[in-house]
């Protein structure tokens, strides 16, 4: 099997609910996510988190709920200017 086929069949597991196939295409990407997280939010507890949940939620609606939150959070912590 090729590398791509492998990484084709891990997606389409991954989409088929295959949480242990999810997991091995995006573990890698946590400490990005996290950096990210973190930048947006300020706090490593709060990114901490966000990351997890995200990867607990594969969701269109439930990625576009987190980046409310996250819109919202990052408005009350800015200052005016900042925004």
């Amino acid at each position: 099997m090729q590398a791509t086929d492998h990484v084709e069949a891990a997606v389409a597991a991954a989409q088929a609910g295959d949480e242990a196939a999810f997991s091995g295409l995006v573990e890698r990407y946590r400490p990005e996510l996290q950096v990210h997280c973190y930048r947006m939010l300020g706090s490593l507890e709060d990114s901490e988190d966000l990351t997890q949940e995200t990867f607990l939620r594969t969701t269109v609606a439930s990625v576009n709920s987190a980046l409310q939150r996250a819109r919202a959070m990052l408005k009350h912590r800015l200052p005016e200017q900042g925004a």
